[in-house]
């Protein structure tokens, strides 16, 4: 678990600026523009997301990539 603050709506209000939308039905839900599996909850009271299955596993396959090093790294 992480222990540095995370500002929730301000990470929303990029996605928005990205072409994320508000789901029209379920509320409090952010979803890809073109990709409605990929989606994030946000809990207002909390100020928690949570992220839908399908973008989780999308990011688990992310390979972090230092800085220092090129875009073709290996």
């Amino acid at each position: 678990m992480t222990t540095e603050q995370f500002d929730a709506e301000g990470f929303l209000r990029n996605l928005l600026a990205l072409g994320w939308r508000w789901s029209g039905t379920v509320p409090g839900l952010l979803v890809h523009p073109t990709d409605h599996d990929f989606a994030v909850r946000y809990d207002g009271p909390t100020e928690r997301l949570t992220l839908s299955p399908e973008l989780e596993a999308y990011i688990a396959r992310v390979i972090p990539t230092p800085a220092s090093r090129g875009r073709f790294w290996r």
